[in-house]
């Protein structure tokens, strides 16, 4: 716009003024319009300082010329000023900012009121009508109406032609629009077939005709659109019964009408296997035989997919879902090929209390995975029910979690060292870290629980690095006070091994405190061997080229394979503590470790022996040559400090001149 445009608009004696869409703010007004409404500034909302309403007008078109990026003219009165003006709304972007620019022009003198709306009403695509409020007579429909109802004339009853009803409608709001001066509501018309929106409000004439202006949006499309992407929002478009979202939301309706039930998570076992032997369409058939059965017998489709291959099932009582349950797989066994009959995939269900054992539809699946993974019932099928016990276990979890964390965030953490008693020295060279962790309000933590936690949280790589910090900032220790060094074994689990970029962390870490890493042992299990062997193999290679080396732990308690063992790149074996209990209860065990020793002494392995705790074991440990112990016998797990005042005492902290350090 030209400044001369400017000067001209601003200085003009006509309505002008910039509103903004989303506020309803008046942007912008000119001099003619500040002076038709003293006091009005910049700011102020529209409907407020030029109609004196505490809401937007009902048929206000800046709705339809935002979304429409056009114009609109449209009759509008002032009440304050009792004059009609028609009023051109033109869509604009000032600022980066979507607005309306508004330009009215006074017309009371030239035309009626009833003339102007007429008019305006007649260039809209809704239908829209006027109504004498007294009679209910329709005094003006517009061409889409006409074209609607072509049989109807000016003068008929609202309720008779648009409602076909003999008397004015229960809810007309023609008696309410004095009062409230405007009315939207959603009605469908049985007369049209649509769904309107409509809004009314008054229509002051000169001749002060009490009439009322009413439109009508039809939405029908639009709620049934908005009707199918809430059926797909809920529905699993594959095997086309509820999803997530729906068990989530029938959950949440059945806690707000306070109604308890048993839910019932269904896992169907090994069946990756079943889409890798019978390929990915025999699979999906077999998933909507489920889905399908499922819906028969399961009252009111309550019945949901909630995994790849599980379902989730409301039911009255535990008894109830077990029963349906079998009824389903009765009815899919039916259905399977011979082929399919003989691959046995195992249908398992754990049914959890609600709302007892979980306030929330994600805690139901939550509790109930965890009583399916954690249960100690080994035979497949099986119905479980999800009681006290496993609460009281799932709130330890829970709170071992939050310690587990927390331990982490202060470095709470203790590494515990349990010295190594090598026989042919008669000494100690070496030492196992041992992870610990102690909780004010818990006690002493056993490892075997807070591990496992440690690697379902993904903290266990954070957790294995923390403890090789810790060694190597003990073995630097060493280092600059003289002392020879000695080795520290490091427990490290399969899931931290097989962790991308675990070898660069673990050896960053090694280099960074200048550490030799034939100082660093790692003890692996047997558990290793079960995953891919050769990527393991490969890892472990590259730390035996940097001179990291490898031991076995917990030999005999896994997947032992003496082929895989024989083929790892291992420098001893440490057999478990079981075996060294046993061995003097049953001259089998005895043969088993001597066994044991024939082979790794055959395969050049050293050999290691846990949980010594009296003379007659190490003797006869020693017997079956033994290259080295640990155990209670020689020394509990002792803190950092402890360390070194044990192996003082036992003088094997020496100089690199062999001179004894006193303590």
């Amino acid at each position: 716009m030209s400044s001369v445009e400017e000067f001209i608009i601003e200085n003009s004696t006509a309505f002008s003024c910039v509103i903004d869409f989303e506020t309803r703010r008046v942007e912008w007004l000119n001099r003619g319009t500040s002076k038709m409404f003293p006091g009005t500034e910049k700011g102020d909302y529209c409907y407020r300082a030029f109609f004196g309403y505490e809401a937007p007008c009902a048929a206000c078109p800046l709705g339809e010329v935002k979304s429409s990026r056009a114009s609109a003219s449209l009759p509008v009165r002032f009440d304050s000023l009792r004059r009609w003006f028609k009023i051109h709304y033109q869509y604009a972007v000032m600022d980066g900012r979507e607005c309306c620019v508004c330009i009215g022009t006074d017309v009371t003198g030239l035309k009626s009121s009833l003339q102007i709306a007429q008019e305006m009403l007649d260039s809209f695509h809704t239908l829209a009508y006027i109504v004498d409020r007294k009679t209910h007579d329709i005094r003006f429909m517009n061409r889409t109406l006409r074209n609607m109802l072509p049989e109807t004339g000016d003068g008929a009853k609202c309720h008779e032609v648009l409602w076909d009803s003999d008397c004015p409608c229960h809810d007309c709001p023609l008696s309410d629009l004095g009062t409230a001066r405007s009315h939207e509501a959603e009605i469908y018309n049985g007369k049209l077939g649509r769904l309107l929106h409509v809004g009314a409000m008054l229509l002051k004439t000169p001749g002060e005709e009490d009439l009322a202006i009413f439109t009508g949006y039809d939405i029908t499309h639009r709620i049934e659109y908005e009707r199918k992407l809430k059926t797909l929002a809920y529905r699993d478009r594959q095997l086309d019964i509820g999803n997530r979202a729906a068990f989530h939301r029938d959950m949440d309706g059945m806690a707000e009408t306070g109604q308890s039930c048993q839910v019932g998570l269904v896992s169907l076992g090994n069946f990756n296997n079943i889409n890798m032997l019978f390929g990915r369409e025999r699979g999906d058939r077999i998933l909507k035989a489920f889905a399908e059965s499922f819906l028969a017998i399961v009252p009111g489709e309550k019945v949901y997919r909630v995994g790849g291959c599980k379902f989730a099932l409301i039911a009255a009582t535990y008894e109830a879902g077990c029963a349906m349950l079998d009824a389903v797989w009765n009815r899919v066994y039916r259905r399977l090929s011979s082929g399919e009959k003989n691959f046995h995939f195992p249908v398992d269900a754990v049914f959890v209390g609600f709302p007892d054992f979980a306030a929330s539809p994600e805690a139901l699946l939550i509790n109930a995975e965890y009583r399916l993974k954690n249960s100690r019932d080994g035979k497949q099928g099986k119905r479980l029910l999800f009681g006290e016990e496993d609460r009281k276990m799932m709130e330890r979890r829970s709170l071992l979690t939050s310690v587990i964390r927390q331990a982490l965030e202060n470095g709470a953490f203790q590494v515990f060292y349990q010295p190594i008693y090598t026989v042919s020295d008669d000494d100690y060279a070496k030492a196992e870290a041992l992870l610990r962790l102690h909780d004010r309000r818990l006690g002493w933590i056993a490892p075997d629980e807070f591990i496992p936690i440690a690697e379902e949280q993904g903290l266990i790589h954070e957790l294995g690095l923390y403890v090789l910090k810790r060694v190597c900032a003990k073995l630097a220790g060493w280092r600059d006070k003289g002392f020879r060094p000695l080795a520290v074994h490091i427990n490290v689990s399969t899931v931290q091994f097989s962790g991308d970029g675990f070898f660069n962390r673990f050896m960053g870490i090694v280099d960074r405190y200048g550490i030799d890493p034939s100082q660093i042992v790692i003890e692996v299990t047997e558990s290793i061997m079960i995953q891919s062997f050769e990527y393991m193999m490969s890892v472990m290679n590259r730390f035996i080229d940097r001179g990291v080396r490898f031991s076995l732990d917990d030999f005999g308690t896994g997947y032992s394979s003496l082929n895989y063992v024989a083929a790892l790149p291992i420098s001893s074996i440490k057999l478990d503590k079981s075996f060294t209990d046993s061995m003097q209860e049953s001259d089998v065990h005895a043969l088993l470790v001597k066994n044991v020793a024939n082979i790794a002494r055959g395969l050049r392995y050293e050999l290691i022996a846990e949980g010594v705790e009296t003379a007659a074991q190490m003797n006869a440990l020693r017997q079956l040559g033994f290259a080295a112990m640990q155990g209670y016998y020689f020394s509990r797990p002792l803190p950092e400090n402890d360390l070194d005042d044990f192996l003082l005492r036992e003088k094997c902290l020496r100089n690199q001149g062999n001179a004894s350090v006193s303590g």
